[in-house]
């Protein structure tokens, strides 16, 4: 482990950041790294700015030197596979992910170029009918819903109150 000269930890705290990295858990850890009453140095470190910098620092590594190429390999199989094998939404939303990674912006609705450039005070009722029309359209198109899978009866809110 070779972190940045800018954080400066000692070598059981260097330890102790290496085997909470590699799965331990964190009293575990303080025995690996030579501290004598685990549980006090474990909740210790875990509260120093250096050792929690350190663990921000080699996870970072960790994720992209490791777990990012793992995932973009897994998203091209799903990809390589085809909706007939993962379904046509998990096809669809990989395929979206993948592209976003890449720059790709979904593009706008069609606004009429007769209200595209035209300040708002300039345009007329149905000019600005259009243009709100436009513009809830593509908000209903990027909302997401976030409805819970347990759906809430009104007997249930009831039952809160």
């Amino acid at each position: 482990m070779r972190l940045p000269k800018a954080i400066r930890i000692s070598d059981r705290e260097a330890e102790f950041v290496k085997a909470i990295l590699s799965g331990a858990k964190p009293n575990e850890a303080a025995t690996l790294a030579g501290y004598g009453n685990p549980a006090d140095a474990a909740s210790r470190l875990l509260r120093a700015p250096a050792v929690l910098n350190a663990l921000n620092v080699e996870l970072g590594r960790l994720v992209s030197g490791r777990l990012v190429p793992a995932a973009l390999l897994a998203l091209e199989g799903i990809l390589d596979g085809g909706p007939a094998i993962y379904g046509e939404r998990v096809f669809a939303d990989v395929a979206l992910k993948v592209a976003a990674m890449g720059g790709f912006v979904p593009p706008r609705q069609a606004v009429s170029q007769d209200t595209a450039d035209k300040d708002p005070e300039q345009m007329t009722d149905a000019e600005l009918r259009e243009a709100c029309d436009v513009l809830e359209a593509e908000l209903v198109g990027r909302a997401k819903d976030i409805t819970p899978n347990n759906k809430t009866t009104d007997a249930d809110l009831a039952d809160l109150l």
